[in-house]
């Protein structure tokens, strides 16, 4: 049974988070999969300011409203090669 994932697995692949008590602006971290993940809930400026980027400056091309179901939630996973590191989000970096 290659190529097929257990229960467990599969579990652990989805994450629910209630955004009802976070503020606009604000920033929390859950754990998905082991790993940190912030998620943003993005002002109107901010929001605006994600879409006046240019797609060609950036590694990935996509447009904001490509990268996010709801403009107003950022997710982002943070992948660190070493955990020793202080792990920050920095918003004003697409």
């Amino acid at each position: 049974m290659l190529g097929q994932a257990t229960k467990d697995v599969l579990a652990m692949a989805s994450l629910e988070v209630d955004l009802s008590k976070v503020a606009m602006g604000q920033t929390i971290t859950v754990k998905w999969r082991g790993k940190p993940v912030f998620i943003r809930r993005r002002s109107e400026e901010e929001i605006e300011s994600a879409r006046q980027v240019d797609v060609h400056s950036l590694r990935d091309p996509q447009t904001d409203e490509e990268r996010v179901q709801n403009p107003e939630v950022r997710p982002v996973v943070v992948v660190l090669a070493q955990f020793r590191f202080k792990c920050t989000a920095r918003w004003d970096v697409v």
